[in-house]
């Protein structure tokens, strides 16, 4: 598969992350939490997200050809992946933490962009 479609699957995933977060987010800060149809789709957006984010990002180094060794900058994405995997849960016990986990989410984009664009080191 061509390079522009793992990114654009790349881009696809971090809108089902983003919906997922936001969707829990909300749930949990309104004590909406008890409804599960609302609760699943979150979570299943968010492990939809993850999925299709880790594996187009796979799929972009493989035609980039970083295998034989990770930069820097790409293991600094996988460690923002999984903090944005842990995020979730942080979001639905903690509901008061809603507007710092919005400013903590939107720094993690921002970071993630910046290194894949510039690839700094």
């Amino acid at each position: 598969m061509s390079y522009a479609f793992y990114k654009i699957m790349h881009m696809v995933g971090l809108a089902f992350l983003l919906v997922g977060l936001g969707a829990v987010l909300m749930a949990s800060y309104t004590g909406q939490m008890q409804n599960k149809k609302a609760k699943m789709l979150g979570f299943a957006a968010h492990g939809i997200g993850l999925l299709v984010m880790i594996v187009a990002g796979f799929g972009l180094a493989a035609r980039l050809g970083v295998f034989a060794e990770f930069p820097k900058w790409m293991i600094a994405k996988m460690v923002i992946w999984v903090i944005m995997g842990i995020a979730i849960s942080v979001m639905k016990r903690r509901p008061q933490w809603a507007f710092g986990s919005m400013l903590v989410i939107v720094g993690l984009v921002g970071t993630a962009a910046w290194l894949a664009i510039s690839k700094p080191f």
